[in-house]
């Protein structure tokens, strides 16, 4: 059996394995093709968004892990300590708008009791602790649709407030959801093949 700092990097890891695959699918990527070699100021631009495209990655990545991560560490020390998870503070430490902080509260702790499972599990890779866990893929995949339902129900929340300051926020969110299920959806059948 791992140390549960071994097995907080797995999980971490793994989290941000999701991340970089969901922004993969949401996030669109120029295209280089062939002919913009030729054209000078086609090129130019396309750099100019390839560069706009990396730097809106690495942001997308570098902020989505962060609820990831902070109930990682809330779980981890629950483990170690014995230390109650503490949301209030969760949900402070995020800066989030009022009529989304319970549902994020919801998020956390469907996240928190997940990861504490697995900190607790037996196993050498993620794999090997999501199967330690869960037994079989139905009851995974149960658990991907609470994580999911969280996850909707928080963008619901989020959305009036995203909506008034973001283009397309609609259209963003919708993505999100629906790739981070068929992503988690297909990390199920890989775990439980």
């Amino acid at each position: 059996m791992k140390p549960i700092h071994q097995k907080s990097q797995l999980i971490l890891e793994q989290e941000q394995r999701f991340i970089r695959d969901l922004s993969l699918r949401v996030l669109d990527k120029p295209q280089l093709h062939i002919w913009m070699i030729f054209i000078p100021i086609i090129f130019v631009h396309f750099y100019f968004e390839w560069q706009k495209y990396k730097n809106c990655s690495t942001s997308f990545k570098k902020n989505y892990i962060i609820t990831f991560k902070r109930a990682l560490d809330e779980a981890a020390a629950f483990v170690q300590d014995g230390r109650e998870p503490d949301l209030d503070t969760l949900v402070k430490m995020a800066d989030t708008p009022a009529g989304a902080q319970q549902k994020l509260a919801e998020l956390f702790s469907v996240l928190i009791e997940h990861y504490e499972a697995l900190l607790r599990a037996n196993g050498s890779d993620y794999k090997s602790l999501v199967r330690s866990v869960y037994i079989k893929r139905a009851n995974y995949l149960l658990f991907i649709n609470q994580l999911n339902n969280a996850e909707k129900k928080f963008n619901a929340a989020l959305k009036p407030q995203l909506e008034s300051t973001i283009d397309d926020a609609k259209d963003i969110i919708c993505a999100i959801e629906r790739y981070s299920e068929k992503i988690r959806r297909n990390d199920a059948e890989e775990i439980f093949a």
